[in-house]
């Protein structure tokens, strides 16, 4: 066991001195094939490919890249199906944390902000209670992630201020600028699936405060979506969320709740 001496870091940018690295690409190949492949379904070839790119400094910074095409799409439409890029900033003085491009969030115990990250409503709270944080997020899924801009502050001691914007580009089948449902499968291997793509923007602002006591912890969470279908200039929908979650804890014993609209 070998323990090497580290200087301390004094500095937010003395963590870049052990700045770690890691890239990592996989093909995964269907020995069966599908029937979409025999019948010319699937215009692509059944192998599904990930490449994934991240740096990390510590505990202050970490970036990455990661693309993905999934098995029967079409790898002369754009490369790689899925781009996602992050980086996000920790520890830098009143700012906690800060996240640029692909991102999750959670406020509250996740009846506005939840499991789908953005202003769906829910009909159950999260297990992990009281929750505020906003990560990077290096996955590969196609659907319920925010890609823009979060920043999360510490002003004073107890109070925690977070905001975000943020746009992500969804599949749906539109007509005549209207749609029912989000799709959420990120499948475009035919030409039913590649015409759904991007098909609706979802534009979301939204942000959260809470303060924390000896014994209690109270919190604001506020939310709105804007869609818009790109293909219909001027067709524009919105939705609002609020909620108000609390927290009481003394004597070994805790009562957790959120109201939501």
């Amino acid at each position: 066991l070998v323990v090497p001496e580290t200087k301390d870091e004094r500095k937010w940018e003395d963590a870049f001195d052990y700045t770690d690295h890691y890239i990592v690409g996989r093909s995964d190949f269907e020995a069966e094939r599908r029937a979409g492949y025999e019948n010319g379904n699937y215009q692509g070839e059944p192998f599904k490919q990930i490449v994934k790119y991240k740096t990390a400094a510590g505990s202050n910074f970490r970036a990455g890249l990661v693309m993905e095409t999934d098995a029967g799409e079409r790898w002369d439409r754009r490369g790689f199906d899925l781009y996602r890029v992050y980086g996000q900033f920790s520890n830098m003085g009143v700012v906690e944390r800060a996240v640029v491009g692909s991102m999750r969030v959670n406020f509250g115990n996740g009846l506005v902000f939840g499991s789908s990250n953005f202003g769906t409503k829910s009909y159950q709270m999260a297990n992990g209670l009281n929750r505020n944080n906003i990560k990077s997020y290096e996955g590969t899924t196609e659907a319920e992630i925010i890609n823009g801009v979060s920043v999360k502050i510490k002003p004073i001691k107890g109070l925690t201020v977070t905001a975000l914007y943020g746009y992500s580009p969804l599949d749906a089948n539109v007509d005549n600028g209207t749609w029912k449902t989000i799709l959420i499968t990120g499948y475009h291997r035919t030409e039913t699936e590649i015409l759904r793509d991007n098909t609706v923007g979802l534009h979301t602002v939204g942000g959260h405060i809470d303060y924390e006591g000896k014994w209690y912890k109270v919190g604001a969470t506020g939310y709105g979506g804007f869609f818009t279908v790109p293909s219909v200039a001027e067709y524009v929908d919105r939705q609002w969320a609020a909620s108000m979650d609390y927290c009481l804890h003394k004597w070994g014993v805790k009562f957790s709740g959120e109201t939501s609209v």
